[in-house]
């Protein structure tokens, strides 16, 4: 399972290069796209987060021109919550 998850990880990062590279590089692409990795979601490993606010994130930028630099994700565990950046 663990080569399966580091295949997919993979994959999704070499399609945002190829399709930075026919986008004329990052920044260009960036523009319209983002790439971000959510901890235990089949491409990074670790503990998969309660909470991540993408719409939130899309929503900004869409409606306010302001892209996202990042999503606050969120663990609960008992009462209290761990965050960490998917960037």
């Amino acid at each position: 399972m663990k080569r399966c998850i580091s295949k997919l990880k993979y994959r999704r990062v070499r399609f945002y290069q190829d399709w930075a590279k026919l986008s004329g590089g990052y920044h260009a692409l960036q523009r319209n796209a983002r790439l971000f990795m959510v901890p235990g979601m089949y491409q990074c490993l670790g503990a998969r987060p309660d909470f991540f606010d993408t719409l939130g994130a899309l929503e900004g930028w869409v409606e306010n021109g302001i892209p996202p630099e990042a999503i606050v994700a969120t663990k609960y565990t008992k009462d209290e919550s761990d965050q960490a950046c998917c960037a």
